[in-house]
């Protein structure tokens, strides 16, 4: 017999905790969740974090038999004849495609390491593919209809990896996997349909294509159901983000293409929130957040889902980022959103703690810029502001809204510039104020007739002190109107 684990007893734990028993020799660690497996939680090992980054192991391929038939197949990297490294290969592999035991072998995989041996879940092994690589769902602009179609029947077979089930398709009833069925992300399932179960008999429609030497089944209709649809993108287009990005990355409406969100580097680092997170920019109506009055041109609703599928933002859920995510809007010539000559745009965020739509950004052009430094909800917006309607006092234009611009620049150091527009005559109190509520500077307290007013603010409180580096807020108040911009002061 080449190759051992060190002791019988350490071989008892190993299939105590991996759930190997007997009649699992194929499976080599098959488990799982209602199935007889182990509570992936409990070991302390991150899914999202360790399914990114791919080991490799090299050494001699050893095999074990147990007293109970089980068969374990694992790699010597010291060449002192004994297992160091156990593999896992999953239901779908068939381990007669294995190079001979004693060969030299060099595994690619995810490594898992407990205080009875490391468990390697294989990727692929001297280059032959075990594995898809768990992906498939992150980027979805090479869909295509020009691909193969394929109607298959079989029964469901699943390998289930730390709380995310992979699921394939015994055509034959041999026992080994013809399709790997691509779903899409674990949490997508569309409504009155849910993900079949092992040994469940079902037939496939979908489109089939090679993945490193692998037959990929993308799952368009579920038994006679639709899963997704079969043109356009998938409805989980989107985007991961890594906790521990170095490039900026840009996530795009999928919808309409005219919205980006540009995440800078490490932008979530050091904040309370999952290691990996995936984004969306979905369109959205937006009509229970609109008041009469409201001249929306166009919306959209930003999921931030985590791992698991929980969203992250709205309801009572906020985000705060180390790094501004920078929004940007393009807005289109020839129809669409453009309008006449002089039209205003605003882009706004909603903020769920005001109950008021917070402008971040504002254009006259092609192109509509903003910054935030936090998120309380998921919408965003882009609103017509003013036209040249009409004039007032020396030849100002009268705005058809009354509202406070998002200063600029934001951050700022050692001033900054922030306007507002009026629509009617009224007292005007535009204050300045620390998070605390503290009130820092009154800049404006007076009556003002309707147009657009902007005044430059140096960073100092009411006594002409400098003010400490930090985040302050300005509100506007005029009759029964209340608008606050955050504003970042850099030192």
């Amino acid at each position: 017999m080449r190759g051992f684990v060190r002791t019988n007893g350490l071989l008892i734990a190993l299939i105590a905790l991996f759930g190997l028993t007997a009649g699992q020799t194929q499976a080599q660690g098959w488990g799982g969740p209602g199935h007889g497996g182990w509570d992936w939680g409990s070991h302390g090992w991150d899914f999202q974090q360790h399914m990114t980054e791919v080991d490799t192991v090299q050494g001699v391929l050893v095999q074990w038999v147990s007293p109970m038939g089980d068969t374990l197949y694992g790699v010597d990297t010291n060449g002192d004849s004994q297992m160091d490294v156990v593999l896992n290969f999953g239901p779908a592999f068939d381990t007669s495609q294995l190079p001979a035991v004693g060969s030299d072998v060099t595994v690619v995989g995810w490594t898992m390491h407990t205080h009875v041996i490391d468990m390697m879940i294989v990727q692929s092994i001297n280059g032959v593919e075990v594995r898809p690589i768990p992906d498939d769902w992150e980027d979805w602009g090479h869909w295509t209809v020009l691909r193969d179609t394929v109607t298959a029947s079989g029964t469901v077979m699943a390998d289930t990896l730390f709380g995310v089930e992979f699921l394939y398709l015994d055509e034959d009833g041999d026992g080994t996997a013809e399709y790997y069925l691509d779903f899409g992300p674990p949490w997508y399932q569309p409504e009155g349909l849910s993900r079949p179960q092992p040994g469940d008999q079902v037939t496939v429609f979908g489109i089939v294509h090679e993945a490193m030497g692998y037959k990929v089944l993308t799952v368009i209709e579920l038994n006679g159901e639709q899963w997704r649809p079969p043109m356009g993108p998938p409805p989980w287009t989107g985007r991961w983000v890594h906790r521990h990005m170095r490039d900026s990355l840009k996530v795009i409406s999928f919808g309409d293409s005219l919205f980006a969100i540009i995440i800078p580097p490490r932008a979530f680092e050091g904040m309370d929130i999952p290691d990996s997170l995936f984004w969306q920019i979905i369109p959205d109506e937006l009509d229970s957040l609109l008041a009469e009055g409201d001249t929306l041109m166009i919306g959209w609703k930003l999921r931030i889902l985590g791992p698991e599928g929980r969203e992250l933002l709205g309801h009572g859920r906020k985000m705060h980022f180390r790094h501004q995510l920078r929004l940007r809007v393009h807005v289109p010539g020839g129809g669409g959103l453009a309008k006449a000559a002089g039209t205003t745009y605003a882009l706004r965020v909603w903020d769920e703690d005001t109950n008021s739509w917070v402008t971040v950004g504002t254009s006259s052009g092609t192109t509509i810029e903003g910054t935030v430094d936090q998120l309380s909800s998921p919408y965003v917006g882009v609103f017509e502001t003013s036209t040249a309607t009409g004039v007032a006092g020396e030849g100002t234009t009268v705005p058809v809204r009354t509202e406070l611009v998002q200063n600029y620049p934001n951050p700022f150091n050692p001033s900054t510039e922030i306007s507002y527009r009026l629509t009617t005559a009224g007292h005007v109190t535009l204050a300045v104020y620390d998070l605390t509520g503290r009130l820092v500077a009154t800049l404006v307290d007076k009556v003002q007739t309707p147009g657009e007013y902007k005044l430059r603010w140096n960073a100092t409180d009411a006594n002409g002190q400098a003010l400490p580096a930090g985040v302050y807020l300005a509100r506007l108040k005029v009759g029964g109107i209340s608008q606050t911009i955050r504003m970042v002061l850099l030192k």
